[in-house]
């Protein structure tokens, strides 16, 4: 009998784990995770709003919108029990009308970082009474945790000091430029306060560090772990005011906010030490667990790319794009490719009271300008009118 198990990081940058490169952030469970895990090195959210926590429910068809069936309603049907564990009261109600026929929310669960209390331990032994539960009920199980602490961790006005960490190895933060679209909500934060804002979010990411390994502590000593499949994955990421916005409602659409981990952890051990840079999303997990649990597929529907024989396999990437932007259709919309992104105001956004010569779009060279400081689009128009009309639906680049 197969299981799963996912716990959702929302909020959480990748940039920010030591297994994706950090070298200031200590975060020796998710690398020791990572070590025993499939690892997924380009991994984006579809959207940087609180719909990204939806979005792992539903398959990714390239950022098209297709009638389908939730993942919890699919695995339902076939006898396996869809649980959610939430700290946040809107994703718990989306959850049930997505079909999950368990839902539990977690009161506090998204608190500040205290280092005076046990809060850590506290938020693991919730998450391990809850999944013990889950695990004693009959039949298999695809469990989810949501966590949104990281929501929590720039509450404090003043730095955290962060264990392990020469104050002389933190950068100097780099304020990166405001999206036309949004210049006129954004206010420029002096260095000093967004230095504040990113030491207090690196140890939030510690904290969160900290309960996962009391978790998993419990968990894989669990008989039941022996046929459980771990997913640990950003459902979105941060923004940390570098562009003069902190607001998680207002959508940046940038590699900040969108390039989340990925990492498989198979019951097995295969595709333990792992890694895969081909584009992906946490939407792929949809079609992952609808193989794990040998779901019939849906007639008439496209097919559904899976994550899973990369754990085993090295085969073709599954796409050469992805594109990006909020479900409702509102805000900005981009398109990534392994060269290139296109990040596109939409005309509302364009709009402004005062007429000014604002570009409806920015390109970026991808991998060197990580953090979309140089805009190239003037330089490379045919690239920009190919993008275009890939993010259109047309066809490919070439």
């Amino acid at each position: 009998m197969r299981n799963a198990l996912t716990i959702v990081c929302d909020g959480l940058r990748a940039g920010h784990l030591g297994c994706y490169g950090t070298s200031w952030c200590m975060t020796p469970v998710f690398d020791q995770l990572a070590a025993q895990s499939c690892v997924f090195d380009q991994a984006f959210a579809l959207a940087d709003g609180i719909e990204a926590g939806t979005a792992l429910w539903y398959p990714n068809f390239h950022g098209a919108r297709v009638e389908t069936v939730s993942l919890p309603r699919r695995l339902e049907s076939q006898g396996t029990r869809a649980s959610l564990l939430a700290d946040n009261s809107q994703l718990a109600s989306n959850a049930c009308q997505a079909g999950f026929q368990h839902v539990d929310t977690a009161e506090g669960a998204g608190q500040t970082v205290d280092r005076a209390s046990d809060a850590e331990a506290d938020l693991a032994s919730g998450w391990t009474a809850w999944w013990q539960e889950t695990a004693r009920l009959p039949g298999p199980f695809a469990a989810w945790i949501h966590c949104s602490s990281l929501f929590a961790a720039n509450d404090s006005e003043t730095a955290i000091e962060l264990d392990g960490v020469n104050e002389d190895d933190l950068f100097d933060p780099v304020l990166l430029p405001a999206p036309p679209d949004i210049s006129s909500a954004a206010t420029p934060l002096p260095s000093e306060q967004v230095r504040v804002l990113q030491e207090n979010y690196a140890e939030g990411v510690e904290f969160l560090d900290r309960a996962l390994g009391y978790f998993l502590e419990t968990f894989l000593d669990h008989p039941v772990a022996e046929s459980t499949l771990l997913v640990v994955v950003g459902a979105r990421g941060r923004a940390l005011g570098e562009r003069g916005i902190v607001d998680p409602d207002i959508p940046l659409l940038h590699e900040e906010t969108l390039h989340v981990p990925l990492l498989l952890r198979h019951p097995d051990g295969a595709g333990r030490l792992t890694r895969h840079g081909g584009l992906v999303s946490p939407s792929d997990l949809y079609a992952a667990l609808v193989e794990w649990f040998d779901v019939p597929p849906l007639p008439g529907q496209p097919p559904e790319p899976s994550l899973l024989p990369w754990i085993s396999e090295k085969p073709a990437p599954l796409r050469e794009h992805l594109r990006l932007g909020s479900l409702t259709g509102q805000g900005p919309r981009g398109i990534r490719t392994a060269q290139w992104y296109l990040r596109q105001s939409s005309s509302l956004e364009s709009s402004s009271p005062e007429p000014r010569p604002t570009p409806r779009h920015q390109l970026y060279a991808k991998p060197d300008d990580r953090w979309e400081i140089n805009d190239v689009s003037d330089r490379c128009p045919e690239v920009v009118e190919e993008l275009q009309a890939l993010l259109a639906g047309g066809s490919a680049p070439t």
